[in-house]
């Protein structure tokens, strides 16, 4: 049976006892809270969904190789459905179309999970007129698709990123809809707690948030006028749920579940090399990695696969707690733009030591933006071309003639040079 939302046909989704009578007393805007923790817990498992039909199809293509073990992601989605684990390694090609033992079961998911990720957006009026004909959309291909097959096409319409072309597709629509419902999250919290958004907390859980807070508006001003940074907060049974929009990217995700001593941090990339860059920067707070490898698959999703990987940090006490959320939040700042700096230190020195600088740069607590911000490789080309024709010519890398080490040891003092000629700026300014 289905309900009418907004003019979209939803499955029926069942509701607590409680939530039923604060419809009944006409205060709806009271059940977006728990609507928007229903959602975003359907968000993860939606990806988990996408995942598996990404390994079937993996398998199906490689029979002779190991189907991926997903179990680490459906501990993290908190998904109680073990059969499937069992889908990938059962799935192969039948006349070209793929064969998922399950498939049906798995559609039914999806539908029921795309439902709950509309419903606080469709009730509120948040963004719906531009969602909802994309959510009738990919509801209807659901329900066409019947059976244990599917084809390759309507895998990929399912499973793959943002292209080229801007077709639409159901991955793309559930990227959208995490977007909005963060937005939806910030404008409905009923209270600030240093910067993060936060509602439903309860008296115990404020020191966490601003153990976070405190790590990362400490280095939140390394990113300048970028956008980015914002917190939401708020508690699901058991956990604190803490989500960072790290910037404009759908695929850049980064979300903290506290339970007890359990710090658990769901992370997602499209760049392998960042992802790899943020695991150096968490080794010293204990970070034990797991599903990373079983989740990079560059080859699906059109070339626009990311990676995902969930880092757990067992802490012995509330003051580890706190250290290490503070550590987790003052580091975040340094993904931003990231690649764009690796990219242009790339003209001066190759690409392990490049990625050493910005490891440097970021341990300091300096960063790259400001060099970005000052000019970038530009500056750094000056110097060369002021030191002189005997020394370098045109063409010629930093590495090449300083050697790897020397090379990069002047990076990263340039990298720190300009932030503190950026902080000496803003100090004069406004005396």
């Amino acid at each position: 049976m289905a309900v009418e939302t907004g003019h979209v046909h939803l499955p029926r989704v069942v509701m607590m006892q409680k939530t039923e009578a604060i419809s009944v007393l006409g205060e709806r805007s009271l059940l977006l809270p728990g609507w928007i923790k229903a959602a975003l817990s359907a968000n993860d498992r939606l990806k988990l969904y996408l995942s598996v039909l990404q390994a079937a199809l993996a398998h199906a293509d490689h029979p002779n190789t190991g189907a991926l073990d997903l179990s680490a992601e459906l501990t993290a989605a908190h998904v109680d459905a073990p059969w499937l684990l069992d889908m990938p390694g059962g799935s192969a090609l039948v006349d070209g179309e793929l064969l998922v033992p399950g498939l049906h079961h798995l559609v039914e998911r999806l539908s029921e999970d795309l439902a709950a990720m509309a419903k606080p957006l469709l009730e509120s009026d948040h963004d719906a007129v531009s969602l909802r004909e994309r959510i009738q959309h990919w509801l209807a291909m659901l329900d066409s698709l019947e059976g244990a097959r599917i084809s390759r096409a309507q895998l990929q319409a399912l499973t793959r990123g943002r292209n080229a072309d801007s077709e639409d597709s159901f991955h793309v629509l559930v990227m959208d809809l995490h977007r909005a419902l963060n937005q939806l999250a910030s404008s409905l919290s009923s209270e600030e707690i240093d910067g993060a958004h936060v509602w439903q907390l309860q008296p115990a859980d404020r020191s966490l948030v601003v153990a976070f807070m405190r790590g990362l508006n400490r280095t939140a001003r390394l990113k300048f006028e970028h956008p980015g940074l914002e917190t939401a907060v708020t508690r699901d049974g058991n956990r604190v749920l803490l989500q960072n929009d790290i910037g404009t990217n759908d695929a850049h995700v980064l979300v903290i579940q506290i339970e007890s001593m359990t710090v658990t941090l769901s992370y997602s990339d499209l760049h392998r090399q960042r992802f790899e860059f943020l695991q150096t920067l968490l080794a010293p707070l204990g970070a034990q990695w797991t599903g990373v490898q079983s989740k990079v698959a560059a080859t699906l999703n059109e070339g626009a696969a990311y990676t995902f990987g969930t880092a757990r940090f067992e802490c012995a006490d509330e003051h580890a707690l706190d250290a290490t959320l503070e550590g987790i939040g003052s580091r975040i700042v340094f993904l931003i733009d990231w690649n764009r700096a690796r990219k242009r230190l790339l003209s001066f020195v190759d690409k392990k030591a490049a990625i050493a600088v910005l490891v440097d740069a970021a341990q300091s607590e300096a960063g790259h933006m400001a060099w970005l911000k000052a000019g970038g490789e530009a500056l750094i080309y000056a110097a060369m071309q002021d030191v002189g024709q005997g020394v370098f010519r045109i063409g010629d890398r930093l590495d090449a003639i300083l050697g790897t080490a020397d090379a990069k040891e002047f990076l990263i003092d340039v990298l720190l040079a300009f932030l503190a000629r950026h902080r000496n700026a803003m100090t004069r300014r406004t005396r």
